[in-house]
């Protein structure tokens, strides 16, 4: 239990909208201390994408969003999902980025989630996104 209670203050601490690798945390500590802290959690793997067609599916499904055209419309997408008086952040979870066979597909993932924390950031909602690369 004071490991949880760590990670907790861990997540708090950190600044409140940024895309970074995630290291040595643990992602069952994020979503309890995103839970705790009412942000919505979302987590996905893109162990088996191909194509940023097939990542755009991937990403709209588990995230329960409509489907979209590319990596912007996801990203106007995620950012239209909080009202603007929403007191709610969120902490997303990017497991498995494809880096080895498809580097320039993975940098323009995490360019367009780096968009949508800069976004929430001019709405004052928190926008944590930690991601690990295969």
């Amino acid at each position: 239990m004071e490991l949880v209670l760590d990670e907790m203050l861990k997540l708090k601490e950190m600044r409140p909208n940024f895309v970074q690798s995630i290291r040595a945390l643990r992602i069952s500590d994020l979503q309890e201390a995103a839970e705790r802290e009412r942000n919505v959690f979302w987590r996905t793997s893109l162990r088996d994408i191909a194509t940023k067609t097939d990542a755009v599916a991937k990403l709209a499904t588990d995230f329960g969003l409509t489907a979209q055209k590319g990596l912007t419309d996801l990203g106007a997408s995620i950012v239209r999902s909080v009202p603007r008086s929403a007191d709610t952040g969120f902490a997303v979870v990017l497991e498995h980025l494809p880096t080895r066979f498809q580097h320039a597909l993975c940098q323009e993932i995490l360019d367009m989630f780096r968009d949508v924390a800069e976004e929430m950031s001019d709405r004052n909602v928190t926008f944590r996104c930690f991601f690990s690369a295969d």
